[in-house]
C-alpha cells in the first residue's frame, strides 16, 4: 500500500481531478448498491426519516470523506497538510468566522430571495421547481422527525464531509494549478452544484467561497467546518423552533423583500470584516 502513497503527485490537474471524480463515483456506487440491498432485505425504508438520515450519513462517509483522504494519500506525502488539517483553531478565529456568518445572514437571505425569484420564470419553474420541492420536503421531514439526528448528520456530518471534499481535496487540487481566486470560486461552484438545488445556487456558492477563503488564508479547514456547522445548525434550529411557533417564521427571510437595505448593508459589512480577518491571518504567518 505504501507504494501507492504520493503516486499521483506528478500528475497534472486533469489527471488528479479524474482520480477524484472516479473515487467519488465509486463511493456513490457503493452507497447505491448498499441502499438497494438493504431496502430489498427490508432493513431500511426510504420513506422513514430516521432511515433517510442513516442513508445520508453513509453517503457522505463513502462519497466525500473517504474519497478526500484517498486522494490526499495518493497525491501527497502528508495527508493532514494536503487537507489543511495541520493547524489548531484559536477561540478568536472560531468566534470571528461564525460572527461574520451571523453578520452576513441578511445578505444571504437577500441572495436567496433573488435566486428564488427565478422560479417565476416559466422555463426555470418547469425545469427545477418539482425536484427542488421534493428535496426540500425530504429535508424538512428529516429535521422535523428527528431533531438531534438532523443536528448530527445534516449539521455536523455534512459540515465535516463537505469541507473535507470541497475545501480540502477540490480546493487543494485547484489551488496548486490555478489562480487562487479561480480555485476558490470553482470549488464553491462545485460545492453548490452538488446540492442539485438551482434556486439556492447563488447563496450557496457565496457561502462556499467564504468557506474557501477561510481555508486558503488561515490554512485551517477546521475553521470552515465550524462556520459550516453553524450555518447548517442555524437552518435546523430556525425550522424546528418556527414550527413550534417559538420564533417567527419570517426570521429566515430577514434581509429580503421589504428589508433589502439590511441585506445590502449586511453584505458590505461582512465583506469588509472578512478582508480584515484575512489581513490578520497574513500578518500571523
Amino acid at each position: 500500500m505504501n507504494l501507492l502513497k504520493n503516486s499521483f503527485a506528478r500528475s497534472g490537474l486533469f489527471g488528479k481531478l479524474i482520480l477524484l471524480i472516479f473515487v467519488v463515483f465509486f463511493g456513490m456506487f457503493l452507497v447505491s448498491g448498499a441502499f438497494v440491498v438493504c431496502e430489498k432485505l427490508h432493513w431500511i425504508n426510504s420513506e422513514n426519516p430516521d432511515d433517510l438520515l442513516i442513508i445520508q450519513a453513509g453517503a457522505m462517509f463513502l462519497s466525500f470523506i473517504i474519497p478526500a483522504f484517498i486522494v490526499a494519500y495518493l497525491c501527497s506525502e502528508d495527508v493532514a497538510c494536503f487537507l489543511f488539517l495541520k493547524k489548531k483553531s484559536q477561540l478568536f478565529e472560531i468566534t470571528a468566522v461564525i460572527g461574520i456568518l451571523i453578520l452576513a445572514l441578511p445578505f444571504i437571505n437577500l441572495l436567496t430571495s433573488l435566486n428564488e425569484s427565478l422560479a417565476q420564470i416559466p422555463f426555470f419553474d418547469q425545469l427545477f421547481s418539482a425536484s427542488e420541492a421534493k428535496q426540500r420536503a425530504a429535508a424538512e421531514q428529516m429535521i422535523g422527525a428527528n431533531f438531534w439526528g438532523a443536528m448530527a448528520v445534516v449539521a455536523l456530518g455534512a459540515a465535516v464531509a463537505e469541507e473535507l471534499m470541497f475545501r480540502g481535496a477540490v480546493l487543494r487540487l485547484l489551488s496548486e494549478k490555478t489562480n487562487l481566486h479561480a480555485a476558490v470560486w470553482l470549488s464553491a461552484a462545485a460545492f453548490s452544484l452538488i446540492h442539485l438545488q438551482f434556486f439556492g445556487f447563488v447563496p450557496r456558492i457565496v457561502l462556499g467561497a467564504y468557506f474557501a477563503y477561510i481555508v486558503i488564508f488561515s490554512n485551517n479547514i477546521r475553521l470552515s467546518m465550524w462556520a459550516h456547522f453553524f450555518n447548517n445548525a442555524m437552518i435546523i434550529l430556525v425550522q424546528h423552533f418556527s414550527e413550534n411557533q417559538t420564533i417567527p417564521k419570517t426570521l429566515d427571510t430577514f434581509g429580503s423583500s421589504s428589508t433589502w437595505i439590511a441585506g445590502i448593508v449586511s453584505g458590505i459589512l461582512s465583506v469588509c470584516t472578512t478582508i480584515y480577518l484575512i489581513k490578520y491571518w497574513k500578518k500571523s504567518q
